[in-house]
């Protein structure tokens, strides 16, 4: 290939990577990002993770209460197959604060601090046993020209159980963690993969631990789509085995963030 066409497919590529969207870690994947709302900034998203046992349907709605504090609400709730009859569990509402201590900016990683609560209303197994909280840090931090993201999450989640504080919980009973790698393949596509112990929206976390991998899909300025494959694993429950699927997630997300101060 001649130097020319050559300089002009480096300069190319180089212009779609520069204008490209940079991704957050968002759900229908667990692992957060230390980006927030700015003030007077909405984002509404949805989300559906499933298996041939399970379809739980979510719904969020964020807010910037200011340049750097975000709100956050939202639901849970979906069917549980059984061999009898299947049953319907609901968890709401689910409310979370997340303050930006610094943005990513360059080489400089971006930290964020995040708490919520979740009270013991609901229906069925989603429900919690008692009030249950969590609060962890975020870490990001992006690099060569924002195409690779690595986001770092480290915390303590409270379950909730309805028995007080237990004083013989084990460290890792108390830890919620993650790990994710966001890279930017395309103007309008990001491939995400992500290690997760103990999501702080679960109730019943145990110590499960969640590995996924998926898409984000940039449809425009506003809207996002996000499909992801991922198998979920608890030492502590048998049933929780590769081989019998019960583990393996489907997910699949829509995002709709404003794009102007309202």
């Amino acid at each position: 290939m001649p130097r020319i066409q050559l300089a002009t497919l480096g300069f190319a590529m180089l212009a779609l990577l520069l204008f490209a969207k940079v991704a957050e870690a968002e759900r229908p994947f667990i692992v957060d990002s230390a980006d927030s709302l700015l003030l007077r900034k909405a984002q509404l998203e949805t989300y559906v993770i499933a298996n041939d046992e399970f379809v739980d349907h979510s719904l969020f709605f964020n807010m910037g209460l200011t340049d750097w504090l975000e709100f956050s609400f939202g639901a849970r709730h979906g069917i549980q197959f059984a061999a009898v009859q299947e049953t319907y569990r609901l968890n709401a509402p689910l409310l979370e604060l997340k303050g930006s201590v610094m943005r990513p900016r360059g080489w400089r990683p971006g930290l964020a601090l995040v708490s919520g609560v979740r009270p013991p209303w609901g229906v069925g197994e989603a429900r919690p046993r008692g009030f249950g909280g969590y609060v962890y840090a975020s870490v990001t931090e992006r690099m060569y020209f924002d195409i690779f993201a690595l986001h770092l999450n480290l915390g303590i989640n409270m379950q909730g159980e309805g028995k007080g504080v237990p004083a013989d919980r084990a460290l890792v009973d108390w830890l919620t963690g993650g790990v994710a790698l966001d890279v930017r393949a395309h103007e309008r596509v990001a491939v995400i993969a992500e290690f997760a112990y103990r999501d702080p929206y679960d109730p019943r976390a145990n110590r499960r631990m969640n590995v996924q991998g998926g898409i984000r899909i940039f449809i425009n300025d506003w809207t996002e789509l996000d499909f992801g494959l991922g198998g979920g694993f608890d030492r502590d429950i048998p049933a929780l085995e590769l081989r019998s699927g019960r583990a393996i997630f489907g997910t699949a997300g829509f995002r709709f963030r404003d794009t102007y101060r309202w």
